[in-house]
């Protein structure tokens, strides 16, 4: 999927401002095509107030969405229902209902393939929508905890006498921290063999960030640097935050 997880990150130095100038940036590689795509349709950051109702209009109609543009727009379509401008609010609950249609409609799509038969792929992908529909519901705690369980018993069925594979670990660990299981997100984290790979260190990371153990947190973001070309943004802002890379 694609999306524009580059609006939150971007920096407060250059930042193009029309499409002529996102699409030099592109060419340069200062910034993602969906930095072009996302200014072919307005001239600032979807997040910015005042919020600009016909982008975000825009941008909710496309299909390939990620789930962090998802999440940017559940939260501005939140605040929106509360708008004193009856058409906004209804806008904007409407807005909501179809970002939850959307998951809810392939939830089921999945579940209709599993009646021809079993799949550790189809698993895993059910797995997978159902914790990003948990993320979503991040203000509805236990929605949020229903739908986590209902990812962890799915990516189970494809976990065979407790051999982890890197296809479904990273999501394992994902769930285990939403769920506050740091001891056993760590536990399995020792289990791996490729202790070494980058985003294995980096889940580390933060597990002993969340269990409150900060000197081992600085002691993974080192370990993390000598992965820079392997790092991708997440991991770089992290190291940034810790050791200044």
């Amino acid at each position: 999927m694609s999306g524009f997880d580059y609006i939150k990150n971007v920096s407060q130095g250059f930042r193009p401002k029309t499409p002529s100038a996102a699409l030099k940036a592109v060419e340069e590689n200062m910034f993602p095509i969906e930095a072009f795509i996302y200014l072919g349709t307005s001239v600032k950051p979807i997040n910015e107030k005042p919020y600009d109702l016909d982008a975000l209009e825009r941008i909710l109609s496309r299909r390939d969405l990620d789930i962090k543009t998802y999440i940017i727009l559940n939260r501005i379509f939140s605040e929106l229902t509360r708008s004193s401008d009856q058409e906004t609010a209804l806008l904007a609950a409407e807005s909501i209902n179809l970002i939850e249609n959307r998951y809810n409609t392939r939830i089921e799509e999945l579940k209709t393939k599993l009646k021809t038969g079993e799949s550790d792929a189809v698993y895993l992908e059910l797995a997978e929508t159902y914790y990003e529909f948990a993320l979503l519901n991040e203000g509805k705690l236990e929605i949020k905890k229903f739908y986590l369980k209902e990812s962890f018993e799915y990516l189970k069925k494809t976990i065979q006498d407790k051999q982890y594979r890197k296809t479904n670990i990273f999501l394992l660990i994902r769930i285990l921290i939403e769920l506050k299981m740091y001891d056993q997100a760590f536990v399995i984290l020792n289990k791996i063999k490729n202790k070494s790979e980058p985003m294995i260190l980096f889940l580390k990371a933060e597990v002993e960030f969340h269990r409150r153990n900060l000197s081992e947190v600085f002691q993974y973001c080192i370990e993390l640097t000598e992965y820079a070309d392997k790092m991708g943004e997440s991991m770089r802002s992290v190291l940034s935050f810790w050791v200044g890379f």
